[in-house]
């Protein structure tokens, strides 16, 4: 199965380069995940597009990274494993790994941005507000601190620890 063509790339691409201009300096987002908050492009087979969507997002990126277009953060998407996609020997890869350096990203000693750190999470009321989709998270969520133990509760059921929820209690 190749990869879809778009019969006219730029709506497409327009709406790639807006959501990349809502990845917040020290965070990156995946080609992936902008693929799966696009809605499938006209013409193009929803299959199709939940297998090449990344793809066609990298032709968006590469549309303005290789004209080092100033008004969307290109530097900021990277592969699903953390990387930078662009070739080791294209001089733009350096350029891309210094600027996410110079906004507090740190690579792995593979050259590998922790994604569970430094993974965009969209907000979900601008996600609601501009009729995308929402992605997989790419950071794990946040644990709560392990349940205290439960500690006796006075004749009403309450219980002063916030964390503890009341005992529900069956009347018979």
């Amino acid at each position: 199965m190749p990869v879809p063509e778009l019969d006219d790339p730029l709506p497409f691409y327009s709406a790639v380069w807006e959501v990349v201009r809502h990845i917040p300096a020290g965070e990156v987002g995946t080609y992936g995940q902008i693929a799966q908050m696009i809605p499938t492009p006209e013409g193009v087979d929803e299959d199709d597009y939940s297998a090449f969507g990344g793809i066609l997002v990298g032709y968006a990126m590469n549309a303005v990274s290789s004209r080092d277009q100033p008004d969307v953060p290109w530097h900021r998407v990277v592969n699903s494993k953390g990387g930078i996609s662009l070739s080791e020997t294209n001089p733009l890869s350096a350029v891309q790994r210094g600027r996410l350096r110079a906004e507090g990203i740190e690579f792995n000693a593979k050259e590998l941005i922790d994604l569970k750190i430094y993974g965009w999470m969209p907000d979900p009321d601008w996600i609601a507000v501009e009729g995308y989709n929402e992605p997989r998270p790419l950071r794990k969520p946040v644990k709560t601190a392990a349940k205290k133990k439960s500690q006796p509760q006075d004749d009403a059921g309450s219980n002063d620890d916030p964390q503890t929820p009341p005992q529900q209690m069956t009347l018979i």
